[in-house]
Order: structure tokens, then C-alpha cells, then sequence
């Protein structure tokens, strides 16, 4: 994947310039979860890059050391341009999760992103059921963050509530 950005010092620049910029936060250890360019294409909303990667040598479901995917990187961000060119892709597994069990929608839902959970809720084969594997998911996550908008939208795709089961937190991490 990485050659499709090998010795383009702009874009090397530019990644060691921005790194904390990810998540909006200098507590972000760069090195250890070793984010490829396509997640900080997807991070920053880069399309236009997400775009031109499209060799089917490139793996848009690559996962960085924490298991987030460029998908999941959208969904946190709330990238919509990233997540549009995301979502044509017919390889892509709208429904991976990470180590934890978050998929793109259920952080979506939880971050108030609702013309990306819309758009989410589009794609063929997405799951609106699945649960983290705290328990957690997409519905309770948004009711949670008092997201009236995007609950209406799950519900509307077949949301179900498993409220009388436990769930142990809601943290991303």
C-alpha cells in the first residue's frame, strides 16, 4: 500500500507535521499505533487521495496497530468526502470492527455524525445490530449521547434496543 506515497516528501512532511491531529489530541502515541496514509487520508478527509488509491493491489480494509481501519478513521473524524469514496468501494466491509468490537457505525452514532450514519445506512450488507464487545451498540450509543436524530434513523433501518442487557461502557479507546 505504502507505495503509492514512497518518497512524496510533501506527504511525508505533511504526516510528521500533523500527527496529533488525529484524534485532537497530544496524548496520540503516532509510532505505536502506526496509522498507513490511507487512515490519515481517511482521518483528514482527504478524497481526493482516498480516490487515486484505487489499484486493486490496495487494501482499504488494512487495519493500523490499534485495529482501526480507514472506515473507522471517517466515522471518528466524521470525514464525509472520505467516507463517500469509501462506501463505492465494493471490497469494503462496512461492518469490520476493531479490537473492541466499534464498527464506523456505532462511532458514528455515538459522535453525532448523522449524514454519516445516513450515509452508513445505505450501504449494502451494513448491520445495525452488531454489538461491541462490551455490549455496546449503535442504538445505545447514540440515545446515550442524546443523538434524537440518528436513533430515529436506526430504528427507521431496523434498530433493535437490547436495553435489559448489561453493557460495561461506552469509551472509545
Amino acid at each position: 500500500m505504502d507505495f503509492l506515497w514512497s518518497g512524496d516528501a510533501a506527504f511525508d512532511k505533511w504526516v510528521g507535521v500533523n500527527p496529533t491531529k488525529l484524534i485532537g489530541d497530544s496524548s496520540y502515541n503516532w509510532k505505536k499505533n502506526n496509522p498507513g496514509p490511507l487512515h490519515v487520508a481517511a482521518a483528514f478527509d482527504l478524497a481526493d487521495v482516498l480516490d487515486y488509491a484505487h489499484p486493486a493491489e490496495v487494501d482499504f480494509s488494512v487495519q493500523d496497530n490499534r485495529g482501526w481501519s480507514p472506515l473507522l478513521w471517517t466515522a471518528y473524524q466524521g470525514s464525509l468526502r472520505a467516507l463517500a469514496v469509501l462506501i463505492e468501494r465494493e471490497d469494503l466491509n462496512v461492518n469490520a470492527a476493531e479490537k473492541n468490537g466499534w464498527t464506523a457505525l456505532m462511532v458514528a452514532s455515538r459522535n453525532g455524525f448523522e449524514t454519516m450514519v445516513d450515509l452508513l445506512l445505505q450501504v449494502k450488507d451494513i448491520d445495525v445490530n452488531l454489538k461491541k464487545n462490551d455490549g455496546g451498540y449503535a442504538l445505545r450509543l447514540a440515545g446515550a449521547e442524546n443523538q434524537e436524530g440518528i436513533v430515529k434513523l436506526l430504528q427507521q433501518h431496523g434498530a433493535r434496543d437490547f436495553k435489559n442487557e448489561p453493557e460495561q461502557g461506552d469509551d472509545i479507546e
